[in-house]
Parts: C-alpha cells; structure tokens; sequence
C-alpha cells in the first residue's frame, strides 16, 4: 500500500528548556517516488555495524563536509545510491574501502581553508571522537574524515538555516508524499536524518538517559522491518520518545489516532503515587451519566490494571518528567478507545465497585491545573490573579487597570498560553 510519509523534527528552543518548540513546515515531494532500497529482514550483525557507520558519516558530511554543506548534492539519492553497496559489505575491511572511494567522490575538502576551532564558548557539543577511532576505522578512512574537520564548513549550510526564535530551521529538508511504506530507503532516510539532528542540533542530550549512539543501532532493525504503515510510525514514535522532550511527539495522525482511540471520557483525572484518581468532571451536564465520583481510583480499564497499560505505554508517553508522562499517559492512552464506553472497575472507601465510562468524540479537555478557574480575579486581601491558560491579549488593559492597586499579582502560568503575547505587556 501508499502511505503519505512526511519526515518531520521537532526541536527544543536553543536558548532554554522552554515551552516554546517548533515543527518544521518541510518541502513536500508529491509525485510517486521509489528508492529502490530493499532491505534483509532481519539484518545480520555485520549489516547493522555498516548501517550504523553509514549512518554517522551521512550526518557528519552533511553538515561539515565543505562541499555538501553548500547543497551541491541531492544528499538524499546520495545515501540511496550507496546504501545498498554499504549493505553488502562483507566485513569491515571492504565497507571503509567503499566508504571512502564513495567520499572522495564528493570533492576535494583541501580546496578550503582550515577552520579555526576554539570549544571555549560552548557549553554542548557532539562528540565527533568516533571519527579518529582507528579501532573502528582504516587509517585511510580516518585520515580522510579527519581533514575534512579541519576543512570543515565554516560558512552557512544549506541544510541548516540561523536559529529562529530559538530554533534551528531545516525547512529546505525534502519531505516525501505518497512513498511505498514497503520502500526500505525512506524509512533508513528517516532514521538517519532525525537521529543526526539531534546529535548535532539538540542542545539537552546530556539529560538523556540513554546513550544517543546506542539509540541510532538499537533501531536500524526497527526501522528495516517496519514494512506496514502502522509499525512505521510506532518505530518513529518509539525513536522520538527516546529524546525525552514533551515537545517531541507525533499528533493528528489519522492512522495512529485510530491506534490509541479517538475517543475520551468528559472527566478529569491525577495520578497519585502511580494511583489513578478521579479529580473532577470536565462537563458538568455529563456528570450525572458517570458512575464515578472524585476520589474514586481506578483500577482497571477493559479487564487490564492501569499498571499493565502504563506498561504498554510507556514507549510511547514522549515527556520531560515524571508529571507530564503521568499526563500523557491519562489523556493519550487509558481512558482512549474507538468505542463509546469503557468497562472499568474502581475503588470507592475499601469497596470495588464495576462500571461503565462513558467517551466522547473530542473530549473537553482541561488545559494544565487551572482549567477551572476564571480568566482573572481578585483575590482576598487585595491579590490579583491571572490565569495564562485563559488570558487573552484584548484583556489586559482591562485586567491591569483593575490590578493597579493591589498589592501584588500572581500570574499562574501552570499551562500553555490560551493566546502568544510576549510582547503585548509592553503597548500596555
């Protein structure tokens, strides 16, 4: 079958881990397109050691080699035309003999100037050490990627545009439409480059818990056999929750919307030491179908304990910390279904009880812990609140000449801005 595939990065600001990030609007390529790329199923040791390479030194040309840096290549089609014959590398000793024939192949790097280094104003940086690893490497090889260090791009990148609003801009990347999920070539493309934006680009990787590296082997396979339209983009799923960032994750996918469920239930609920409690309704007028009340904890959901979901879930969650999986967890994953009810049992004062939960096509949905409380109040002893996830930008002149005499204001910014206005506080 055809699937439309867009590749797709989603990046933290440079500047802070802050709630702003942005996904990439790529170049869309809608005629049919086939790379001829077919992989073995599964991949033998030595194959996933060439693609692992391969896919290292793909990155590592694309934004340092002086040449490739410049666009002067579909550095795509380039990895489609080699990765086959890297695929087929015998042992070690051929695959560096092709490797670096294949790069030579690219330009002369020596036409360049060296480029000056100096680490002192950076405080993250890739590890490029893998590069004069001669225990992996042939010296040839070693000598070839090292010189292209030091005549690395020092000018701008066609692949990589200046930070904006804190983000790096890879819009001149190629997306594709219409590709064959069968195609081998895309899915390793995929692989490859969202894993080489992050080892370059991505300035958090030292809060990760996993080794980067490790990640990039540890999901050739995945994606080699990902063959059906599904398991593509659970493999990327997987892959993306491997950054840890709540920014990062995949939404309004039809086919894996249709996987976790499309519909929800119209009641508010908070994990407590891995408990999960019902907090309150998010419609009042549903309420009095529910047979659960705040306080109750639920137990299990079709017949499955919570803990068993969380379980399944979990390589899916994509969340910074603790709070925001448990979070994601809740309004993603054990309460969705395609149905319109849910068998569940609960526990209310020692008692377990058995009901049904009621879904709904999309849900009322609380927005963070205030989800409840008005745009703006004053509060006892002359205290001003706001709330962000309600604020609107037409409103401030009212609420800050209702404010001027306070004592103080609180600005409860537990949720995402209802509207963007970092700087609307100053025409006030």
């Amino acid at each position: 079958m055809r699937s439309k595939i867009i590749i797709t990065c989603f990046l933290l600001p440079l500047f802070s881990i802050g709630q702003v990030s942005t996904s990439q609007t790529l170049k869309v390529k809608t005629e049919p397109i086939s790379t001829g790329v077919r992989l073995d199923s599964p991949l033998s040791k030595q194959q996933i050691e060439n693609l692992f390479v391969l896919g290292r030194i793909w990155g590592f040309l694309k934004y340092y080699d002086p040449v490739v840096a410049k666009g002067s290549y579909n550095f795509d089609s380039c990895l489609f035309n080699v990765l086959p014959l890297v695929l087929k590398a015998e042992n070690t000793k051929k695959r560096d003999k092709l490797l670096f024939h294949w790069i030579n192949t690219l330009g002369d790097e020596n036409k360049f100037s060296v480029a000056p280094i100096n680490h002192r104003n950076l405080y993250s940086k890739p590890d490029l050490g893998w590069v004069t690893d001669k225990s992996r490497f042939s010296d040839e090889l070693v000598t070839k990627l090292d010189n292209i260090y030091r005549h690395r791009n020092s000018d701008s990148n066609y692949y990589v545009g200046p930070a904006e609003e804190g983000n790096p801009d890879f819009s001149r990347e190629a997306s594709y439409e219409f590709v064959p999920v069968e195609d081998d070539g895309i899915r390793i493309l995929a692989l490859f480059r969202y894993w080489n934006i992050i080892e370059y680009f991505f300035p958090y990787k030292h809060l990760f818990k996993e080794d980067w590296t490790k990640v990039l082997k540890e999901f050739l396979p995945q994606f080699a056999s990902s063959r059906s339209a599904l398991d593509y983009r659970l493999a990327c799923w997987r892959l993306i929750n491997s950054v840890h960032d709540t920014h990062a994750s995949i939404y309004r996918d039809s086919i894996l919307n249709n996987w976790t469920g499309m519909k929800g239930p119209a009641i508010d609920f908070k994990t407590i030491d891995k408990r999960v409690i019902v907090r309150d309704y998010l419609d009042d007028s549903l309420a009095k179908f529910e047979v659960v009340k705040p306080g109750d904890e639920i137990m299990t959901v079709n017949g499955r304990s919570t803990a068993e979901i969380r379980k399944r879930s979990d390589p899916y969650i994509c969340a910074s910390n603790p709070a925001a999986a448990d979070r994601n967890f809740l309004w993603r994953f054990l309460f969705c279904s395609n149905n319109d009810s849910l068998i569940i049992t609960y526990e209310r004062h020692g008692n377990i009880k058995k009901g049904v939960m009621h879904l709904y096509d999309g849900p009322p949905f609380q927005n963070g812990d205030t989800w409840r409380r008005p745009m703006y109040q004053l509060l006892p002893d002359n205290i001003g609140y706001i709330n962000i996830g309600k604020i609107q930008t037409d409103s401030l002149t009212v609420i800050f000449k209702k404010f001027e005499n306070t004592k103080g204001i609180i600005i409860d910014i537990r949720n995402y801005p209802n509207e963007f206005m970092p700087f609307a506080w100053e025409d006030i």
